[in-house]
């Protein structure tokens, strides 16, 4: 009875003291404000597709004061959104960050505010060095189609600033979350920077392959990142270069290998070949499964901006092939938003285009109305999107060789959530067309509303009578398509 007794007395020690030092799963917010709203809002993703995202609901009291215990399992990247701003901020459960916002402003404060106010110096700091490397390189943009290589050394420079700069930030923390936080900045900053490379339009760098090895390709310069890239991290899920990436490294992978198999295209096969390279790289369950869901989501947004719905029969078969891990409403998601797509009649061609007013760099206002007669190329971008700076050499050309044509015009609308940074950069590029500006609240203007604009670049042309003519409509670098949508 002694040994029984004593046994069981140690058990209940040792699940005393388990239970005193086991981490809490909760994140805890607070702080106080001076503004009038009712609760601030914290977005949150709980998986790699953007219909993912929700939304935590941080109630104020009438003193102005809030505090909140958030439920999470793991490190998590959270963005606070206040006042039309939106701050990133890095949490683990079991602590905590304080916020106090006063006259619009946002300081951070507690265990995890020295993370916030990384992000915030961080954004000053990536300012002055993207000034400095444009200021060096005139005409910067346009390297990543004319001299790609030149381009990619450049980028090369500005990761290595970046990462030199988050390393002696936090040179003096010495704690757990330190490690983590580093890992998944630099983890970011990796793929952002190969997803910005593959955009080139040059087409022997979208044929490169960091699987060179593999696929017996020569090797590419920069392009050589095979020790470093994975698919087998499920933590890399969180992030949007990562998705990014997936979905813009694997088509051209997979179309050089498709045509090496074949003389003839074919979408099913492609696509095929994009789930055997998935097979192949991604051995972890939920990693290989992920991975395709991105893929496949992918396919049904190049669906909306394509208008090929003959792609469709193969995508909902895919998803009725593909086992769910954790998530079930993963697949139903893409199904629900591939259904969306194949019965909509809104953007459809002859369907009358929703209305608009736009200013320019003086403002001026134009509406539709003041269109009436011409088919309007509109071209739909951000000074922050690089996939859309890659593409205005081509948009140049399509521009110059409409010139003499009087019943075509090419409109270039930023939606830029300030106006401040478009009117910097059409005093320094000189761009040609009519450039706009579609009003303040990037997503949330009026026009990105109307227009259902969720991603950039975006392409549409209206004919003379304000109807829609093509949606999306091709980009710029596909001057045949544009020419018969044109004439």
């Amino acid at each position: 009875m002694k040994s029984y007794a004593f046994y069981l007395s140690i058990c209940l020690v040792l699940l005393r003291t388990t239970t005193l030092f086991a981490q809490p799963k909760t994140f805890t917010v607070n702080g106080k404000t001076d503004q009038s709203e009712k609760f601030l809002l914290i977005l949150r993703n709980n998986g790699p597709l953007e219909y993912n995202n929700y939304y935590d609901s941080l109630p104020i009291s009438s003193a102005g004061k809030f505090n909140m215990k958030i439920k999470m399992e793991d490190y998590e990247v959270v963005r606070l959104l206040n006042n039309g701003k939106a701050y990133n901020l890095f949490v683990q459960p079991g602590s905590s960050l304080r916020l106090n916002i006063k006259d619009s402003v946002v300081s951070f404060a507690g265990p995890m505010g020295k993370y916030a106010n990384y992000y915030l110096d961080q954004r000053i700091n990536d300012a002055a060095i993207f000034e400095k490397y444009s200021e060096n390189n005139a005409g910067m943009s346009a390297l990543l189609n004319y001299n790609p290589k030149k381009y990619f050394l450049i980028q090369d420079s500005i990761l290595a600033e970046q990462n030199t700069f988050l390393d002696h930030y936090f040179a003096n923390i010495s704690e757990p979350s330190k490690v983590e936080f580093i890992r998944r900045e630099k983890s970011l900053a990796l793929y952002s920077d190969l997803y910005y490379k593959i955009q080139s339009s040059n087409t022997a760098y979208k044929e490169f392959a960091f699987f060179q090895r593999e696929l017996n390709l020569p090797p590419v310069p920069c392009f050589d990142f095979s020790d470093e890239v994975t698919f087998d991290d499920k933590k890399l899920f969180a992030l949007w270069s990562y998705k990014s990436f997936v979905q813009s490294a694997l088509p051209p992978i997979s179309k050089k290998i498709l045509l090496d198999r074949q003389s003839t295209f074919e979408f099913g096969a492609w696509i095929d070949i994009q789930m055997e390279l998935i097979d192949k790289w991604s051995k972890d369950p939920y990693c290989n499964f992920y991975n395709k869901a991105i893929i496949l989501d992918f396919w049904v947004t190049q669906i909306k901006h394509n208008g090929i719905l003959a792609w469709s029969d193969k995508l909902y078969a895919l998803t009725k092939e593909l086992q769910p891990m954790d998530n079930e409403m993963v697949l139903e998601d893409i199904k629900k938003n591939l259904d969306k797509i194949v019965l909509s009649t809104k953007f459809k061609k002859g369907a009358a285009a929703p209305g608009f007013t736009f200013i320019d760099s003086s403002g001026k206002k134009y509406d539709l109305e003041d269109f009436r007669g011409k088919k309007i190329y509109i071209d739909i971008w951000a000074t922050w999107c690089a996939p859309c700076i890659a593409l205005q050499p081509e948009l140049e050309k399509r521009i110059a060789e409409y010139a003499d044509n009087e019943k075509v015009i090419f409109i270039s609308v930023a939606i830029d959530d300030k106006p401040d940074a478009w009117v910097k950069f059409l005093r320094k590029s000189k761009l040609n067309g009519l450039q706009l500006y579609s009003g303040e609240g990037l997503w949330k203007s009026q026009f990105a509303k109307d227009y259902e604009i969720f991603s950039l670049p975006w392409f549409i042309i209206i004919d003379e009578s304000g109807n829609i003519a093509s949606y999306p409509a091709p980009r710029p670098d596909n001057p045949t398509e544009l020419e018969m949508l044109l004439q």
